[in-house]
């Protein structure tokens, strides 16, 4: 699981094949085709892929504290990894 410095830098970073903004708390398709796309592991990195809600795409919160999008995360089940890995 990813250190809140972890997460911070990833929140910094633009979009990549691991990290996807996403403003919106309620587009599940949105979720969904960010969730498929870290499963599939297209690049095969083999690395966990991060869907930050409620992020700005310059990493900022949108309408709510910072800090509570790294909260989410750290709460989460883990990062998403391929099946394969």
């Amino acid at each position: 699981m990813a250190s809140p410095a972890e997460l911070e830098a990833l929140l910094r970073q633009p979009e990549s094949l691991r990290v996807e903004l996403t403003i919106s708390r309620t587009d599940t398709d949105t979720f969904g085709e960010a969730i498929c796309a870290f499963a599939n592991d297209l690049a095969d990195t083999g690395q966990p892929g991060y869907l930050f809600i409620g992020a700005r795409p310059d990493g900022s919160a949108d309408g709510q504290p910072r800090n509570s999008i790294l909260r989410q995360g750290r709460n989460s089940p883990g990062p998403l990894r391929s099946p394969h890995v």
